[in-house]
């Protein structure tokens, strides 16, 4: 669900996100991926911009996607492995997190779409969280 609470997201496999309307209780779209991009494991809105969704794909990478144009703004090339989870920052809207199975935890400038850090794990990632401070995250393996 968005920030403002107006949509929400469901995805599947597929890759494909199914785009819905929470006033109208409407499937209004279908995001589609590219051929490469099967397999959603995460999907965010971000905190700060209604219109932002964060997508982490099985291929690796991170899209972020304007949900009111229906359009894919940015590919990421984020991971070398499966991206598992993607999170923004609370109180810096311009940095988004993400991990994935390679080990990485990924940090993004999301106005750029530049990689700002990038730290390594001893053990495959599988979720990540920012903290109410913003700029504590905390991350998950199995």
């Amino acid at each position: 669900v968005n920030v403002s609470e107006s949509h929400a997201v469901v995805s599947g496999h597929d890759g494909r996100l199914a785009l819905w309307n929470l006033a109208t209780v409407a499937e209004v779209d279908i995001l589609q991926p590219s051929r490469t991009e099967a397999g959603v494991n995460d999907a965010v809105f971000s905190p700060f911009k209604k219109n932002l969704l964060a997508v982490a794909y099985d291929s690796g990478s991170v899209v972020l996607w304007d949900i009111v144009k229906r359009t894919r703004l940015v590919t990421l090339p984020a991971h070398r492995a499966p991206a598992t989870g993607v999170a923004f920052s609370v109180v810096n809207e311009l940095l988004m997190c993400t991990v994935g199975l390679d080990k990485r935890l990924q940090f993004f400038d999301v106005d750029s779409h530049k990689l700002v850090k990038s730290v390594q794990s001893e053990a495959p990632l599988h979720s990540v969280a920012f903290a109410g401070d913003g700029f504590t995250v905390a991350t998950g393996t199995s």
